[in-house]
């Protein structure tokens, strides 16, 4: 039996990137000139991941022979499960109100009139929409950079294999996986643009997310 569990706190910061949440190369509440305004937590800030993988070399049937013996024996169970939080997001106002890039909507940050968590995020509402204001036009909203999480990711994988040896040379091995074998749904970050009509409201899953994938295969090992 191999297992191996960890787990990592981090926090990543900067304060301009060539692709922001907040707007294109590097252009936030302001532009990139004036680095203190858009310092934060960095878009790839991932605060805490525990990840765990096990391989069992199941024990039973050593001792038979024959048919029952190559039934029995030769299986193996692995598993992985990763857990993580979120990729942080900002509030934006949905007309650009600091007048820096007029004409785009997205591109700037609000006032932060509140607190933005709540105690039961849902799909509905994942975070406090009355925490933000628009602020007057020609100033700069007073919400700092990327201080919203949007939703994490629980996976778990399994796998299930059967080793049949051939010959003292080969091996067959079969292979039954299954990935995201809990069928978690992995969702985007909510809709963020303040005046929207869907502000605060999650509508679809991650790029990256796959739904439970089933898969089988046969290996020759020599």
């Amino acid at each position: 039996l191999d297992l191996a569990i960890s787990y990592t706190f981090a926090h990543n910061l900067d304060d301009s990137e060539a692709i922001s949440n907040d707007g294109g190369d590097g252009f936030g509440s302001v532009t990139a000139l004036i680095p203190t305004h858009d310092y934060g937590n960095a878009n790839l800030d991932i605060r805490h991941r525990a990840t765990g993988t096990f391989n069992y070399t199941l024990p039973f049937g050593q001792t038979l022979k024959g048919f029952r013996g190559i039934l029995a024996k030769g299986w193996q169970a692995n598993g992985l499960v990763v857990l993580n939080t979120g990729l942080p997001f900002s509030v934006t106002n949905n007309s650009n109100r600091t007048g820096n890039r007029p004409g785009t909507s997205s591109s700037d940050r609000p006032n932060q009139i509140g607190s933005f968590t709540i105690s039961h995020p849902t799909v509905f509402k994942w975070f406090n929409t009355a925490a933000f204001q628009g602020q007057t036009g020609g100033t700069v909203g007073n919400e700092r950079r990327n201080q919203l999480s949007g939703p994490g990711l629980q996976r778990v994988d399994l796998s299930l294999f059967k080793n049949v040896p051939l010959t003292e040379r080969f091996d067959l091995e079969f292979r039954a996986e299954a990935f995201n074998v809990m069928n978690t749904a992995q969702f985007a970050f909510p809709n963020a643009a303040l005046g929207n009509a869907a502000y605060g409201i999650i509508s679809s899953t991650a790029n990256a997310y796959n739904p439970r994938l089933l898969q089988f295969a046969v290996r020759i090992k020599f």
